[in-house]
């Protein structure tokens, strides 16, 4: 049985990532947020639930949780070949708490999924996709709480990683060559312009080979996203710049 044009196991997967159908429950409109003066009071509402007063801190996290928007997008376009309207007027955040992090569900309004015909509509999906949804929110974030946005590119950046080097999202699914080549198309140079003011594509920028890491294969980030300013953090992140700094000289 298919909803909205993907099957139930699929709609089972984007709920996993806290994406659902709109059902009424009060939530914040995402394109409120674009004002940079909602987006201050909605995080600033938000720093007990989010663990810290450290308002630099809490916009980074927001902008971890903000950044499945684009993870599950590309996810759905390159595994399922279906178009996810994440457009910020489409989309409501729902407060959720989960082992006591502050882990926001993403409702969307209009369910429905055409499916990709050409490479070219992909190309143009992905473009809206950074134009609409991500840019600006990186913009008003950076502004509001004087983040740099580079930090915040990074944030979004490392869950696009994920998606495209998860095996299990790809299984079965019979597109190992949509894979690589939306990868290579998102990762582009020749892409630059999808990405707002930057002058280097971000993606590509923080794209690096993963290294050994206290015996694990991991990408050391170039940024840090302040995770350790939360209340009961018990340090850096393993894949911190300045954890990987301090194991080298330890």
């Amino acid at each position: 049985m298919t909803v909205a044009g993907l099957s139930r196991d699929q709609w089972r997967i984007l709920e996993k990532y806290r994406f659902t159908v709109h059902d009424g429950e009060d939530g914040t409109d995402v394109a409120s947020l674009l004002d940079p003066a909602e987006l201050d009071l909605y995080i600033s509402c938000r720093l007990h639930m989010i663990g810290t007063e450290d308002r630099m801190a809490a916009a980074s996290i927001f902008m971890k949780r903000y950044a499945f928007t684009a993870a599950m997008a590309l996810m759905a376009m390159t595994c399922w070949n279906r178009k996810m309207d994440v457009n910020p007027e489409n989309m409501i955040l729902v407060d959720h708490m989960k082992s006591g992090l502050w882990l926001p569900h993403v409702h969307v309004k209009n369910a429905g999924m055409e499916a990709f015909h050409s490479k070219e509509e992909k190309r143009a999906y992905i473009q809206n996709l950074f134009h609409k949804t991500i840019v600006p929110i990186i913009q008003a974030v950076s502004s509001t709480f004087n983040v740099p946005e580079m930090i915040l590119w990074e944030n979004v950046a490392v869950y696009i990683y994920w998606v495209y080097e998860t095996d299990d999202f790809f299984i079965g699914e019979g597109n190992e060559s949509d894979r690589e080549e939306d990868f290579r198309m998102i990762l582009s140079e020749e892409n630059v312009h999808w990405f707002g003011t930057c002058r280097k594509n971000p993606l590509n920028r923080f794209f690096k080979e993963k290294s050994p890491v206290d015996g694990e294969m991991i990408r050391v980030r170039k940024t840090c996203c302040f995770s350790y300013r939360l209340d009961g953090a018990t340090g850096k992140c393993i894949t911190c710049p300045l954890h990987d700094r301090t194991r080298k000289e330890s």
